[in-house]
C-alpha cells in the first residue's frame, strides 16, 4: 500500500517474524486523499555516494534518474527516442558540434533557475577535468566531449574531441546531468557534495545514510510538473525474503531484484503483483587479466564453452529471460546482427582446451557478492560446478564488498553491462575499450579491438560502424575474450497493486508524474 507521511523513522516491523507476515494480505489504503504520499522502495543496496560522474552501477541508476535531468532525454517507455529535455531543440552544426536551446525557467532544489553557466560547468574542468574525483570514472561516458561553450544566455555549443555519431545519445544519458554551480561552490569540497548533490529532478534529496536509506523529496517547481508521489524512501533491506515479507506485512510498496522463484510467492500475497523483464544488461563473468591462468586464451575459451547457459535460464529464471546472440540487442538498430551465431555450450571442447593449455590445477579465484544480482549465489554455484567439470579448479569466495570482490591476486567476478543508451558504445566500447572499466581493473586490453572501437566511436558511416562493432563482438566472444556473457538481465519488481508504476527496459526507476501515481 501507499503511505502516508507520519514520521521520518524507517518502518522495521518487517525484521519481526518474517515468516509468519509472507502470508498476510496487505493493508487497504485509508488514508486521506489530503495527506502526502510516501513510497517506500526496498532495495539490496543503495549508492556509496550521489553524484552520477563518480559512479556507474545498477544501484547508482536506479535512484539518481529522479534527482536529475539532461539535456535531452532518452524515451525508454516507447523505442528509445531522443525526446527534448533540459533543452526544448537541438541541431548539428558539423560532425562533431551540437547547438541546444536551453528551456527557460527550470529550477534547482535550491529554488535557484538553471542557466547556460550551470551548463557549461555540468561539463567543464572545476567538475569533471582532470585533476578532479569524477575524471577517471567519467571518461567512458564523457571522454569525447571537448568543451562546452556558452553562444547566449540561451543557447550552449557542445563539441566533441572527433566526429561523434551519437552526441545526441551521451546528452541523454547518463554522467551528463545538468548540476548546479553555485550549489557546487557553496559545497566546498567534493566530498561535501557527493554527499548533498544539487540537480533539477523531479525530487531532491533530503536524507542520506549509506547502507540504511536514502530519502527523496517531491521538487514541487519540478518543470515537467510536481510528483504526484511527494516522498520516496529507498530502504536497504539485503535480503530478498525479508523484501517480500515487508511488503506482505505493507512496509514496503515496492521490492527490488525479485527473482522468479519468487514471483508465485509475491502474487499469493492479497493486493501484491509483480512487474518487470529483461532490460538491456548483458549479465557476464569477468576475467582478470593480471591472473596468470587467465592469461591464457584457451582457458578463457574453455570458461564461455563449458557454461549451459539455457539450462540457468530455464531453472533459475523460469525462461523469463534469455541467452543473447552475443553482446548485442535489437534495440541496437542497424548495428544488430540478428544472424550472429549464438553462444556455444561444448564442454567437450573445453575439455579439450584446458588440457592444451596444460592447467596444472591451480585454483582459479571466483568472487562475488550473495545477492547483488537476482539469483547471484545460485548462479555462481551452477556455474562453479560446470567450470568444475570440465576440469577447472574454481575457488568460489562469498565476499561483502566490491573493494574485496577485486582485491589482488583477482580472478574471475561477476559484472553487469548495461546499455543505457541504445548503442554498442554504451556497452562493449564502455567497459572494455582502452578507458573503460575492465581495462582499469582487468588490465585487459585488445590492439585491433581498440582500433575497431575507434571506427565505431567516430564514423557517421552506419555500414562501417556496423562492421567494426561485429568485428569486436568477433574478438570479446572467442578470439581474446575479456569476459563471457550469462543471459540478459532480469528486473523484477514486487509491488503493492496500489501503486500504478511501470519499469522501463532499463535500469532506471522513473517516479516522474509521467510514469509513477498511487491508486
Amino acid at each position: 500500500m501507499w503511505h502516508a507521511r507520519v514520521s521520518s523513522s524507517p518502518p522495521y516491523s518487517w525484521l519481526f517474524g518474517c515468516a509468519l507476515v509472507l502470508g498476510l494480505a496487505l493493508a487497504p489504503a485509508s488514508i486521506a486523499a489530503a495527506e502526502e504520499t510516501e513510497l517506500v522502495i526496498a532495495v539490496q543496496e543503495n549508492p556509496p555516494q550521489l553524484s552520477p560522474v563518480m559512479i556507474a552501477r545498477n544501484v547508482a541508476y536506479r535512484v539518481l534518474y529522479n534527482a536529475y535531468d539532461t539535456l535531452l532525454e532518452i524515451d525508454y517507455a516507447d523505442d528509445f527516442d531522443v525526446m527534448p529535455g533540459l533543452a526544448t531543440a537541438w541541431r548539428r552544426i558539423d560532425d562533431r558540434t551540437i547547438e541546444l536551446d536551453l528551456r527557460q525557467g527550470v529550477k534547482f532544489h535550491n529554488g535557484e533557475e538553471m542557466t547556460v553557466e550551470d551548463v557549461v560547468f555540468t561539463f567543464g574542468a572545476g567538475h569533471v577535468g582532470e585533476g578532479t574525483p569524477a575524471f577517471e570514472t567519467s571518461r567512458a561516458y564523457l571522454g569525447t566531449i571537448e568543451v562546452a561553450e556558452a553562444v547566449d544566455e540561451d543557447t550552449v555549443r557542445i563539441r566533441s574531441v572527433a566526429p561523434d555519431p551519437i552526441l545526441e545519445l551521451r546528452l541523454a544519458s547518463w554522467m551528463t546531468q545538468i548540476v548546479s554551480k553555485a550549489a557546487f561552490e557553496a559545497a566546498g569540497s567534493y566530498e561535501a557534495w557527493l554527499k548533498a548533490p544539487v540537480g533539477t529532478g523531479p525530487y531532491k534529496i533530503v536524507e542520506f545514510t549509506p547502507d540504511e536509506r536514502l530519502v527523496l523529496e517531491a521538487h514541487d517547481e519540478y518543470w515537467q510538473g510536481a510528483p504526484e508521489i511527494d516522498r520516496l524512501v529507498f530502504q536497504v533491506v539485503p535480503e530478498l525474503s525479508a523484501r517480500i515479507a515487508g511488503l506482505a506485512a505493507g512496509d514496503f510498496d515496492i521490492v527490488t531484484e525479485v527473482t522468479p522463484d519468487q514471483i508465485g510467492s509475491i502474487e499469493a500475497i492479497d493486493g501484491a503483483t509483480v512487474v518487470g523483464g529483461p532490460v538491456l544488461t548483458p549479465r557476464s563473468v569477468n576475467f582478470d587479466m593480471e591472473n596468470p591462468v587467465l592469461q591464457d586464451v584457451r582457458i578463457r575459451r574453455a570458461l564461455s564453452l563449458a557454461l549451459d547457459r539455457q539450462l540457468i535460464v530455464d531453472t533459475l529464471w523460469d525462461g523469463r529471460v534469455s541467452v543473447p546472440n552475443g553482446h548485442q540487442f535489437p534495440a541496437f538498430g542497424a548495428l544488430y546482427d540478428p544472424d550472429r551465431v549464438e553462444l556455444v555450450y561444448d564442454p567437450d571442447q573445453a575439455r579439450e582446451l584446458v588440457q592444451a593449455a596444460g592447467y596444472d590445477g591451480t585454483a582459479i579465484p571466483y568472487r562475488i557478492l550473495p545477492n547483488y544480482y537476482p539469483a547471484q549465489l545460485q548462479t555462481a554455484e551452477i556455474i562453479a560446478q560446470m567450470w568444475r567439470d570440465v576440469g577447472l579448479n574454481i575457488d568460489l569466495q562469498v565476499k561483502e564488498s566490491f573493494g574485496q570482490v577485486y582485491q589482488d591476486p583477482s580472478g574471475i567476478g561477476d559484472v553487469s553491462d548495461p546499455a543505457l543508451f541504445p548503442d554498442p558504445l554504451a556497452s562493449v566500447w564502455r567497459l572494455y575499450g582502452p578507458n573503460g572499466w575492465s581495462a582499469k581493473q582487468n588490465s585487459w586490453s585488445n590492439k585491433r579491438f581498440n582500433e575497431l572501437g575507434q571506427i565505431l566511436a567516430t564514423s557517421t558511416d552506419t555500414e562501417a560502424r556496423r562492421a567494426a562493432f561485429q568485428e569486436m563482438l568477433d574478438i570479446y566472444h572467442h578470439d581474446d575474450p575479456p569476459a563471457t556473457i550469462l543471459y540478459t538481465l532480469g528486473q523484477f519488481y514486487g509491488i503493492s497493486e496500489a501503486v500504478d508504476w511501470t519499469p522501463y527496459p532499463a535500469a532506471f526507476m522513473d517516479f516522474r508524474a509521467r510514469n509513477a501515481s498511487v491508486k
